[in-house]
């Protein structure tokens, strides 16, 4: 009983981690229209990516450093600053 019980709870976390990495891909989708949709004229545009996540891992194999952590830190929430600027712009404060 006890595989079955483990095998249940592995497939849950399976699925949970599919919503998850789901909700990752759609806020990308949006941070990027907002982005591109609060830049000035002239501005380089950003893009969605064009390889899916665990692409990117696999070929890296490696764990990030520290800096690298914080700059993908650093660019999350310059993204989040966007898409508040964009809704304030929108919606007023």
């Amino acid at each position: 009983m006890y595989l079955y019980d483990d095998a249940h709870e592995l497939k849950e976390e399976m699925e949970d981690m599919h919503s998850w990495l789901t909700g990752l891909y759609v806020h990308e989708a949006v941070s990027v229209i907002v982005s591109n949709f609060a830049s000035k004229k002239g501005a380089k545009p950003k893009e969605y990516r064009n390889k899916p996540l665990m692409a990117d891992y696999r070929e890296s194999h490696r764990e990030l450093s520290e800096e690298e952590k914080q700059a993908q830190i650093a660019i999350l929430f310059g993204n989040l600053d966007a898409m508040q600027r964009a809704f304030e712009q929108t919606h007023g404060e």
